[in-house]
């Protein structure tokens, strides 16, 4: 079964999509939630918690029916997922913006998609100079 790991920004975009107006949309979504497809990291909750109040809250009550961050480091294949870990840290993005924020999701994202086989869902771009 394929797997996707939910980056913060795609759950702060989805509240553009009121669920009374986009019903097949959440429906979806809830359904991916039943089936353990889609799912996040407790880091992107972290990043979410710096948002609006309402919005961390409906995740957060996602979590909790759902389980929906998931923190492999804690699984059985946490030496895998540190090892991931270990890697990503000599790329020099990592180097170069890792210290400078306080919450950045994204090398734990991408250590959970390599180890769990999971597809990282982002809105992000590559901005180059």
């Amino acid at each position: 079964m394929e797997t996707f790991v939910f980056d913060t920004n795609i759950l702060i975009d989805l509240k553009h999509y009121n669920p009374m107006v986009f019903k097949s949309l959440w429906n979806n979504i809830y359904c991916m939630l039943e089936n353990n497809t889609i799912y996040s990291v407790p880091e992107v909750h972290n990043e979410l918690s710096k948002t609006e109040d309402s919005l961390n809250e409906k995740w957060e009550d996602i979590d909790e029916k759902y389980g929906f961050f998931v923190d492999l480091s804690e699984k059985i294949n946490s030496l895998d997922y540190w090892n991931a870990m270990r890697m990503l840290e000599s790329f020099e993005i990592f180097q170069k913006y890792g210290e400078n924020k306080p919450y950045w999701a994204d090398p734990y994202l991408i250590s959970t998609a390599m180890v769990d086989g999971s597809t990282v869902v982002t809105n992000e771009t590559v901005h180059r100079q």
